[in-house]
């Protein structure tokens, strides 16, 4: 869970710079369009923005398998505490088969809320990038600011 926790804050700041230089370059490219046309250089505007959003595509899909294996990921080691814990009750502690159903139903329940509330927080991280980079703004703003005119 930490380990994915993690890759999905560095994914997530991957994301957003390579964005942002996406977008930086579609910018670049709409304003100097007659300039880049008349010189006939687009195609190498055209290769390094085909190579920026080649590198986006990949840092999203790394992004999403690690969401998917953070959140199904757990699903098989709940399967096999329960199925142990059943064998448990059921075989070395005699409990009554209806019973260690009961209990481990309760605790599969329990389980897959903790799993949901990961799921919740990850869902937080996958923005830390986006935040990283408004407070960078926000920060770059503040240092910049012009002194109020008298």
């Amino acid at each position: 869970m930490i380990w994915a926790n993690s890759k999905s804050v560095s994914y997530s700041v991957e994301i957003t710079d390579q964005t942002n230089s996406l977008q930086q370059f579609i910018i670049q490219t709409l304003s100097n369009y007659r300039y880049l046309k008349i010189t006939a250089s687009n195609m190498v505007i055209v290769r390094e923005l085909n190579e920026t959003s080649r590198r986006l595509s990949h840092a999203i899909r790394k992004h999403h398998i690690v969401l998917g294996a953070g959140t199904h990921g757990f699903t098989p080691v709940v399967a096999a505490v329960i199925f142990g814990l059943l064998y448990v009750q059921v075989s070395v502690l005699d409990t009554p088969l209806f019973e260690a159903i009961f209990i481990l139903f309760l605790l599969r329940r329990a389980m897959d809320q903790f799993v949901a509330a990961q799921s919740a927080y990850r869902a937080f991280l996958t923005y830390q990038g986006s935040y990283r980079a408004y407070r960078d703004l926000d920060g770059e703003l503040e240092l910049n600011k012009e002194p109020p005119r008298r």
